[in-house]
């Protein structure tokens, strides 16, 4: 049976007897540590549970710095369970100054990225399952504008079938799928930003940590889409959510890098105006180039 464990108020976790035991012999863990399991009635230091006073001896009064750097308050870092998951999303929300203190191993964190967008994608399904025909309501929304130009727009929305749900349940499997490895790629961008910028954080953790706070709120909206079953809620719920959203993310993120959450901001400002810079107006001036030369 697992033992939580906790010093000075703050929990360390759930842990096997056998890793509390080579904790006290390497210090990790102190005989002043209190812990308790299933059944017992109230917490008790380490050293005075019978199965582990025979390593006490072995204990250094404090532990050495790397080891208490090593311990991380994070649930799902402690354990990877579906209740570890949900409670490290609780964490992001109520507490996130807690996410300062996770390792942010990148094997951890892809993990928990394809785990939210598993919990998330039965959400989208099911809203995709009771809307109505999209196509439809966008031509009934544009219609009320009242706008000649738009005549064609809304007559060729009002003739297009709504795509069938289970080629809409196969299009967001695949966006699951690739999603959290474009995200990737999206934090080793932000870790050349901040490189830039002449901060030291790691490219594991910056990607880690991207990770995390993309899927803290796939995890937030995914109840939204059981609401947003016709477009106007939709519209709706997605002006009201778009500004908490932005906070939610640049919060989680500067806490699991230790970087302010408006130098993200920052940061990726000035990443998509040079990308857009690169994908836009670069090839437009080389066209006009090229297309001059060849006038002349």
């Amino acid at each position: 049976m697992q033992i939580h464990v906790a010093r000075q108020q703050q929990q360390l976790g759930l842990f096997a007897p056998d890793e509390i035991l080579a904790g006290l012999s390497s210090g990790r863990f102190h005989v002043s540590d209190l812990a308790w399991r299933e059944g017992m009635a109230a917490w008790t230091p380490l050293g005075d549970w019978p199965e582990f006073r025979g390593v006490s001896v072995l204990i250094s009064p404090t532990p050495e710095p790397a080891d208490a750097a090593a311990v991380s308050q994070i649930p799902w870092e402690q354990g990877k369970t579906l209740g570890s998951f949900f409670d490290t999303f609780k964490v992001a929300i109520i507490n996130p100054s807690i996410l300062k203190t996770g390792r942010y191993a990148f094997g951890d964190w892809i993990a928990f990225c394809y785990l939210a967008v598993v919990v998330f994608i039965p959400f989208k399904i099911t809203q995709l399952s009771f809307s109505g025909n999209r196509n439809e309501e966008l031509a009934e929304i544009l219609r009320e504008i009242g706008s000649p130009q738009l005549g064609p727009l809304v007559d060729q929305l009002a003739s297009t079938p709504p795509s069938p749900i289970m080629l809409s349940a196969i299009v967001w499997l695949l966006i699951g799928l690739l999603l959290p490895a474009c995200l990737a790629f999206l934090g080793l961008v932000h870790w050349i930003g901040q490189r830039i910028l002449g901060l030291p954080v790691s490219a594991e953790r910056t990607v880690a940590a991207v990770l995390m706070a993309f899927a803290v709120i796939t995890l937030f909206v995914a109840p939204f889409h059981l609401a947003a079953i016709d477009l106007r809620t939709e519209m709706v719920l997605s002006a009201v959510l778009l500004l908490p959203l932005i906070f939610m993310y640049y919060r989680s993120l500067g806490a699991g890098t230790g970087v302010s959450g408006w130098a993200h901001v920052c940061i990726d400002c000035v990443v998509f105006l040079a990308a857009c810079c690169c994908c836009c107006f670069l090839p437009g001036l080389f066209f006009g180039l090229a297309t001059k030369g060849l006038v002349n």
